[in-house]
């Protein structure tokens, strides 16, 4: 038998950290699960991406103090034991799991198990504490990409670069039926689209969705005729800030609001100090839903959170030209936690303003 114990003090309300624990449903940060079968108030089912069935027996269950379940699959058979606690504005959490291999060629890898396990267990504390989430009032990016999960099962979502590349990898819920096309850090803008009309023409049974940028949608816009003659119904969220929006937030936090080049409203008339959109500043250049109905797309443009799923409900359901739907979102929406330039991973910026995991 191998033992493993955990026990971790941090900053987090305790009934935040008892729902992260014991949520069966919220299980996007675990990359090796492909499902959770929930049997009943007693008893649930994890497959692994790799084929292993786990199932777990809760033995017991006290709100907010204590959680308990036996566990068993083909290779071992185990006890998890959680104990919660909290002190002030501190919660403390005491996780111990013990393991026995069933069979004996089993018991070498007992141990690297538990350290995985353990490493699972430290993800989701941080996950407790500092969870992601943007602010409530008005049309963010995560409500969007949540609307996207919501409405596409079987779906392939293709990014853009910058912002919504990173709203994206934060937010979308994969799975075996949902996947991502992304370039990756060092992508270049305007690969969202053409990824999307690839994808589109490999899955033709699949639904495709880009997630875009102003910016990036524009690098290749060119490309709505090849999607209009090969009669893809792609749907391409394009959320629209009126910036370049990575760069204008770094401008933003680092560079005191010196904004240049990044305004997508910009004239030569502009006053060279401004650092902020207003009433005066002349309209967004181009105008999406005039450029995709040139084409022949359908569009929408969606201003307020009721009006999100509706167009995503659109243009699912319309199966012969792509539909482009312009999300009006705050000018100022960043994306976080950011780590400052030069500075070491453990000394980022989280949406709170604090630093520091």
């Amino acid at each position: 038998m191998a033992v493993s114990n955990i026990r971790e003090d941090f900053h987090a309300e305790l009934q935040k950290v008892w729902e992260i624990v014991t949520s069966l449903e919220d299980t996007a940060w675990r990359s090796d699960l492909s499902r959770v079968e929930i049997i009943d108030d007693k008893q649930f089912v994890e497959y692994t991406t790799s084929g292993c069935q786990t199932t777990f027996t809760v033995t017991v269950r006290e709100e907010c103090r204590r959680w308990e379940f036996d566990m068993e699959n083909d290779n071992m058979h185990g006890h998890w034991t959680g104990i919660f606690s909290s002190k002030g504005n501190v919660t403390t959490i005491d996780f111990t799991e013990d393991v026995t291999a069933k069979k004996w060629f089993m018991k070498p890898f007992i141990g690297a198990y538990l350290k995985k396990q353990e490493w699972q267990e430290q993800i989701r504390q941080w996950k407790s504490q500092y969870p992601l989430s943007m602010k409530t009032e008005g049309l963010t990016p995560e409500k969007v990409i949540r609307a996207i999960n919501h409405t596409f099962d079987n779906a392939i979502i293709a990014t853009d670069v910058r912002q919504n590349q990173l709203w994206a990898t934060q937010f979308l819920e994969l799975s075996e039926k949902k996947q991502m096309l992304t370039s990756g850090g060092l992508g270049t803008m305007g690969y969202g689209f053409p990824a999307a009309i690839g994808a589109q023409i490999g899955n033709p049974s699949k639904d495709v969705i880009v997630i875009s940028g102003d910016g990036g949608m524009q690098m290749n816009i060119q490309e709505m005729a090849t999607a209009i003659c090969y009669e893809l119904p792609i749907t391409i969220c394009i959320l629209n800030n009126g910036y370049l929006g990575n760069v204008r937030q770094w401008q933003e936090m680092f560079f005191d609001r010196r904004y240049s080049s990044t305004c997508m409203r910009y004239r030569k008339s502009c006053p060279s100090s401004c650092n902020a959109p207003t009433e005066h500043c002349p309209e967004y250049t181009p105008d999406f839903m005039k450029l995709a109905e040139s084409y022949g797309a359908n569009s929408f443009r969606v201003t307020k959170e009721n009006e999100i799923a509706a167009a995503l409900e659109n243009a699912k359901h319309n199966l012969k030209v792509p539909t482009v739907i312009e999300f009006i979102i705050e000018p100022e929406a960043n994306v976080m936690p950011i780590v400052p330039p030069g500075n070491a991973l453990d000394d980022m910026i989280l949406e709170s303003g604090d630093k520091g995991i």
